[in-house]
């Protein structure tokens, strides 16, 4: 009798390990106090892969997923654990603010509703979404030679404000990384109008913009993007343009002659873009620093094992 017990005892403490072995998720990215596991890595490619408007991604494209969400999950842990060293935390007040903020791109409430359901967004997610990029705005702001760029002087913003001509024109726009993904949100969105496009934009563009619809705002002929936005059809999708390794889509929606435009706010709103270029470089320089220094430990091993058949999503 004795024995049969030992026996037992022993298939069930194989069968333990057993299932532990199973439901292991081993440490993915170790960085100080912070790690992420392998089930974080596969949520992340989950979520750029469960869709409805995009199954068919071709192997570079899906190279392309795992590459873009490791990024985002190494600059998550970095600036993170900067956060942490720095006693940088987000309030319950600026998660008040940006809602706000974010409502005022919506001309009702019902609208604003209306986009979270499409896009499938909830409270929690859409506060957690905030609140890492509320900490990381904080966290830009304390980088090392954050503010040591050269100032924008009133004689050049002056220059800028002189220069303006007509007519304007409104953009919007969608970046996503690879020219496959590209042409598939321009199938799905070959007959749609601009309230579909704001919801694409919002899920899978990879610019700023995004927060708000993709919108770029009135453009003028000094704008960067003036020329494409003049040359498009209004309210159709462009073909995508490759610009800076990324590849964008165009939906130009009204050009006038002129828009009321008085120089302080045109000085507030060349200000702020200015200061938001400087951000992102000082940003991806700081990253790419912290990556270089060989203090993230990264199992690569780990994501070359894993398969993804995107025909399941």
């Amino acid at each position: 009798m004795q024995y049969i017990w030992v026996f037992f005892f022993f298939i069930f403490l194989f069968l333990g390990c057993e299932k532990k072995q199973l439901n292991s998720n081993p440490e993915l990215i170790k960085y100080k106090d912070q790690i992420l596991y392998l089930n974080d890595f596969i949520s992340q490619v989950h979520s750029k892969l469960d869709n409805t408007e995009l199954k068919n991604h071709s192997p570079e494209s899906l190279q392309q997923i795992k590459t873009l969400s490791l990024k985002e999950l190494l600059q998550e842990v970095l600036i993170l654990q900067y956060a942490k060293d720095n006693s940088i935390f987000v309030k319950k007040e600026d998660l008040d603010l940006k809602l706000s903020q974010e409502k005022e791109y919506f001309p009702d409430l019902m609208s604003f509703r209306s986009l979270a359901r499409e896009t499938q967004t909830d409270y929690n997610q859409w506060k957690k979404n905030a609140s890492f990029e509320i900490l990381t705005q904080k966290v830009i702001e304390k980088l090392p030679g954050y503010g040591d760029w050269k100032p924008l002087e009133n004689s050049e913003i002056k220059k800028k404000f002189q220069k303006r001509t007509g007519p304007y024109c409104r953009l919007f726009h969608i970046v996503v990384d690879t020219e496959d993904k590209a042409k598939d949100i321009q199938t799905e969105l070959k007959a749609a109008n601009l309230e579909k496009f704001k919801t694409f934009a919002t899920k899978y563009s990879l610019s700023p913009s995004k927060f708000k619809g993709g919108d770029l705002g009135w453009l003028e002929e000094t704008s960067f993007f003036y020329k494409t936005c003049t040359s498009s059809s209004l309210n159709k999708v462009t073909d995508p343009k490759e610009i800076n390794d990324q590849y964008h889509l165009f939906f130009s929606t009204k050009k006038q002659k002129y828009i009321t435009h008085n120089y302080e706010d045109f000085k507030k709103e060349y200000t702020a873009q200015y200061l938001a270029a400087q951000e992102s470089r000082l940003l991806a320089s700081w990253l790419q620093s912290q990556i270089e220094a060989e203090e993230v430990q990264i199992a690569y091993k780990l994501i070359e094992d894993i398969q993804f058949d995107p025909k399941l999503f």
